[in-house]
């Protein structure tokens, strides 16, 4: 199923499944093809039991803009959807296949905010404290936010910030 539109502006919170790593390591493989460039896997499909959206959120980190814009051109012709961003720095991909959503961030390897991402997933991996403390944040910002995307991301903020703080 390849859609041309994002489904839906609403969040749907969901377990945690065990897939998610090999969906994610499938999904690498496809994307090593198209060149040589640092994919990690972040977000909460890869934090071991951490419920959220299922979305396989996948972080490209390009060495430059040409190698950006190529992956850019490459990503379209293997079904992924340009989506839209404000975010300076970033192009921002998403594509369903058989049920499963996938969004990919694509960024300069020395961008901070790109680094950020990898060292917040880390953090709730080896922290329990921190799962616990955002797991809570998450269920209750999901409950608040009523399902919508841009009012859940917002109540999060704060918290993701709080914790980079921490970890520099």
């Amino acid at each position: 199923m390849q859609l041309k539109k994002h489904p839906t502006d609403k969040i749907i919170f969901k377990s945690y499944s065990k897939k998610f790593p090999k969906i994610f390591n499938i999904e690498r493989k496809i994307l090593g093809k198209l060149g040589k460039f640092e994919i990690h896997h972040i977000g909460s499909s890869a934090v071991p039991n951490m419920p959220g959206k299922g979305i396989i959120d996948i972080l490209i980190l390009v060495k430059d803009q040409k190698q950006k814009i190529a992956l850019n051109k490459k990503l379209k012709k293997i079904e992924y959807i340009q989506g839209k961003t404000k975010e300076r720095g970033r192009s921002f991909f998403w594509k369903v296949k058989s049920r499963q959503e996938y969004g990919i961030h694509i960024m300069l390897g020395n961008n901070k905010k790109a680094r950020h991402q990898i060292k917040f997933r880390d953090c709730l991996i080896k922290n329990p404290k921190e799962f616990k403390r955002y797991l809570k944040l998450k269920k209750e910002s999901f409950r608040k936010s009523r399902g919508d995307w841009k009012t859940y991301k917002g109540m999060k903020n704060n918290y993701f910030k709080d914790i980079l703080t921490k970890l520099s």
